[in-house]
């Protein structure tokens, strides 16, 4: 039998131990309860930068299921270690900047797909139940936040779905909650989601669609199923070339679906194609859970089985305001002319923001654009990005800011990661996009109100954001900007003035004297 392979990006429980060696997890022995007390300690520890609690005594466990884990990609304790945890999910260092992470993803863009390898069997296979046995209502199925609709099993995993002909298989990020004790309500919306999309072919055929969840996949999987891929592009595949080598698949127990080896959990069933409820409400990404969103006629999706590593881990998320793992996003989209759509998307604050901006730098150097760097902060919510500019690059265009900004916002407003944003930052190559102090300084002393932002109210606006839902003017177009934080002359003559930072308002010899002498001068923090 081929060894499985265990890695930090390739093992939930790997991970979990990488982050455990370098102070980035905390064993909770202590019982805790699913019902809401688990997630409120994965939001203060998220708000706080504490360790990523793993909570081995969860009330109401059995029979391996489950222990609970979150807060696996918030920022971590230290500056040093902040990006770590994402860092992780690609198996890089922990001290990894998340220019690094961002540049892990970018190289990815062109090296070659490289499929799964399938094997036999593997750790996820070593418990199955199924039928009968299977029982959400007396499993500790987390409640995230007091006023959501219902309990979410799925918060942190992905879906698993085929297209009828085996051509393509889709990875993806949406919520689920429990239904009841053997259905879940989720997400699966034709031309928005990609699982809604091959729903939509196996109904046309008359059929369920055979489907599977895996929660506490592989890490680097889990970041992967948050991109922003085209259709007909599988994840699977994908995540190969982020990591150079192939993750381990076995095959699911109850359909022709393969799915992760080292899973911790993996649900098996069927998305029915005439069954629909209600989902939600849900605690958002941006920091609010309003009780009139609860998206309506969601398919239902039967379980037939689950298989689980012996005292499987489940992950959680406790979404809320920056930065945390994931967003829940529920928002309405014009599909026809005057047909809207309720949907849910998950994504990531500090996951999602080094895909987008991967994205966003492949999408923008393709079309011609100066942009060295960008970044999705996660102080924005995913809503904002910054793009640093190539100075000498621009000034080589010859262009004004109005031209620069209406050519960034035709690229950047209408790809998919950027339906999800408001306000696109452009800053000079002196400001780090990856410091969000620099960025606002930059935007603070460059861009004049009025004179250096332009409005563009003609792209579809992500309706999610409470000033789009539930705000003044229309709730699913416009409300798009680019704020100019670059003064008139980087666009013709370049840099005229000296940032007074330590970096550059000192001399190097003066600079490598203090920095000699920091602690013996009585300072215990690092320089």
């Amino acid at each position: 039998m081929a060894r499985i392979q265990e890695t930090s990006a390739t093992s939930y429980r790997a991970f979990l131990d990488y982050l455990r060696q370098n102070g980035e997890l905390l064993d909770v022995h202590k019982e805790v309860d699913a019902n809401l007390e688990a997630a409120a300690i994965v939001r203060k520890s998220t708000e706080t930068r504490s360790e990523a609690p793993l909570f081995h005594n969860v009330a109401g466990a059995k029979n391996g299921l489950w222990r609970i884990a979150g807060a696996v990609g918030a920022l971590g304790k230290t500056e040093e270690t902040k990006y770590g945890r994402i860092a992780g999910h690609l198996g890089l260092p922990i001290t990894s900047s998340i220019k690094d992470v961002v540049n892990k993803m970018l190289a990815s863009k062109t090296a070659l797909p490289i499929p799964p390898r399938v094997v036999a069997s593997g750790p996820c296979k070593q418990n199955i139940i199924r039928g009968a046995e299977i029982d959400l209502d007396n499993l500790p199925v987390p409640m995230i936040h007091e006023k959501d609709g219902g309990k979410y099993l799925q918060t942190f995993g992905f879906h698993v779905v085929q297209t009828p002909d085996e051509k393509w298989t889709s990875w993806s990020m949406q919520r689920a909650m429990v239904y009841n004790k053997n259905h879940l309500v989720g997400l699966a919306v034709d031309k928005i989601e990609h699982n809604g999309s091959v729903r939509e072919q196996w109904k046309a055929q008359g059929k369920d669609m055979p489907w599977a969840l895996v929660l506490g996949g592989p890490p680097a999987a889990t970041m992967v199923s948050s991109m922003p891929l085209p259709e007909g592009v599988s994840e699977g595949e994908y995540i190969g070339s982020v990591l150079g080598y192939p993750i381990d698949v076995v095959k699911c127990e109850t359909s022709n679906l393969y799915v992760p080896a080292t899973a911790e959990i993996v649900i098996e069933g069927v998305v029915s194609s005439t069954e629909l409820a209600n989902e939600g409400p849900y605690g958002e990404m941006h920091g609010y859970l309003y009780p009139s969103d609860i998206v309506p006629d969601m398919p239902l999706f039967r379980i037939d089985a689950i298989t689980y590593r012996d005292n499987a881990i489940l992950p959680i998320t406790a979404t809320g305001r920056a930065a945390d793992e994931t967003v829940r996003i529920p928002f309405h989209f014009q599909l026809e002319i005057i047909m809207l759509a309720n949907i849910i998307i998950t994504y990531q604050h500090t996951i999602l923001g080094p895909v987008m901006s991967t994205e966003i730098i492949r999408r923008t150097q393709e079309a011609g654009l100066p942009i060295k760097e960008a970044f999705v902060p996660f102080e924005g919510h995913g809503v904002w990005a910054v793009l640093q500019v190539d100075g000498a690059k621009l000034r080589e265009m010859n262009t004004t800011a109005k031209e620069l900004s209406k050519k960034v916002a035709d690229v950047v407003f209408q790809v998919k990661p950027g339906f999800f944003l408001h306000r696109i930052f452009l800053v000079g190559d002196d400001v780090d996009p990856f410091d969000f102090k620099e960025v606002t300084w930059a935007y603070a002393t460059r861009c004049r109100p009025g004179m250096d932002e332009f409005l563009f109210d003609d792209f579809p606006g992500f309706f999610l954001i409470p000033f789009m839902l539930h705000g003044p003017g229309n709730g699913h177009v416009g409300g798009k900007m680019v704020s100019n934080c670059l003064l008139p002359v980087e666009y013709t003559t370049g840099r005229d003035w000296i940032n007074m930072s330590f970096e550059e308002a000192y001399p190097e010899k003066i600079r490598e004297r203090v920095l000699s002498e920091w602690n013996e001068l009585g300072y215990t923090s690092q320089p």
